[in-house]
């Protein structure tokens, strides 16, 4: 395997281990004990993609090639409805730290999503190509989540601020 494929998996690495690092802040911050496992949740995937990566860029340095996936399914169906009350999004909304958190977590997983589509995109190894889509749908999944609760809370602070002309 080439330098540029090290290079890749060091890249995505260390995007791992920073939206782990990210996602654990927050749930320490969060207030909401529903946000908060949600948070942890999103560390603890963050930190398992982290694994499963390096004993990827360990079987490239040692043998040159990708290892078969044993990556587990996405968990996509994370219900929104349980981590977003009315009465939380409503509180969320006006705090401010939460929402924001969550903003930022959208555009830290849509930078995630496009490293991995053109990862799996420029990959000759069929298990390399396996393993960038199975982590671009992954956190797709993630993507979509955030923005359903993204959406909610932002209807909730123009609900809350009387903001619809209707």
């Amino acid at each position: 395997m080439s330098e540029a494929t090290l290079g890749i998996l060091k890249k995505a690495i260390l995007l791992e281990r920073r939206g782990k690092a990210f996602y654990s802040h927050v749930a320490q911050e969060a207030k909401t004990p529903s946000l908060r496992e949600f948070f942890e949740g999103m560390a603890q995937e963050e930190s398992q993609h982290e694994k499963i990566l390096s004993e990827q860029f360990q079987a490239v340095q040692t043998t040159g090639h990708f290892t078969p996936g044993k990556t587990p399914h996405p968990n996509t169906d994370i219900a929104v409805s349980r981590v977003l009350t009315p009465e939380i999004g409503i509180r969320l909304a006006a705090a401010g730290f939460e929402a924001a958190a969550i903003s930022a977590s959208m555009a830290m997983e849509a930078n995630a999503i496009a490293m991995y589509r053109q990862a799996s995109l420029d990959a000759t190894d069929p298990n390399e190509k396996e393993l960038y889509e199975w982590l671009s749908e992954f956190e797709k999944g993630h993507y979509e989540t955030l923005g359903k609760m993204d959406r909610a809370l932002t209807e909730a602070a123009w609900n809350d601020a009387d903001f619809w002309p209707f």
